[in-house]
């Protein structure tokens, strides 16, 4: 019933109300995967696409609308290759799942171009391998397509060419310790 009750909520546009009575069907039921998918939504209808991956991630099994929720929360927040993944994820259950295949083919023809982008930055490193602002930018273009450990190297190696190099030094901060984040929610799932 309080699922019932936050889905109408969230029909009204609700959604503190909504993320109310889904907590509350939650405090009855942990294991009650519709509700936390709802309340995963009503969070990302209410701006808060974080909460609403947290909430996600809680999940052992997102079946096809959980997978599709996360893709939709992490392209929100600009996480592209994650929201990839989830969509495919969700293709991989039911390929005309609403808008999925539009979804993908934005995200395709997205990262053909950030793959253009790729090339043409080892182009340049090719003929001028000691200029630090193109690794640093390479890194960048890496860390969008969750090549993280090539973008590690590109900032390393930033470094080396420029010791001082305070942004490479701060992003390869901000790398490690989203790595270290997701390790420890790994850790945490087993």
């Amino acid at each position: 019933c309080w699922n019932d009750l936050g889905r109408l909520y969230g029909l009204a546009s609700n959604f503190d109300a909504a993320q109310k009575a889904f907590r509350k069907a939650l405090e009855l039921n942990p294991a009650f995967r519709d509700a936390r998918i709802n309340l995963a939504i009503a969070l990302g209808e209410s701006g808060q696409p974080g909460l609403a991956l947290k909430e996600l991630d809680q999940l052992d099994h997102k079946g096809l609308r959980g997978h599709y929720y996360s893709g939709c929360f992490h392209q929100l927040q600009g996480s592209f290759a994650q929201a990839f993944a989830d969509f495919q994820m969700a293709t991989v259950i039911r390929p005309e799942y609403h808008d999925l295949s539009k979804r993908l083919e934005h995200l395709s023809v997205y990262f053909s171009k950030i793959e253009a982008l790729v090339q043409m930055h080892r182009n340049y490193l090719l003929r001028h391998p000691s200029f630090p602002d193109l690794h640093y930018k390479l890194a960048e273009l890496y860390f969008q397509m969750a090549k993280e450990n090539e973008a590690v190297a590109e900032l390393n190696e930033a470094l080396r060419l420029n010791p001082n190099y305070k942004e490479a030094r701060q992003r390869l901060s901000q790398i490690k310790e989203k790595l270290q984040q997701a390790g420890a929610a790994a850790g945490k799932k087993h």
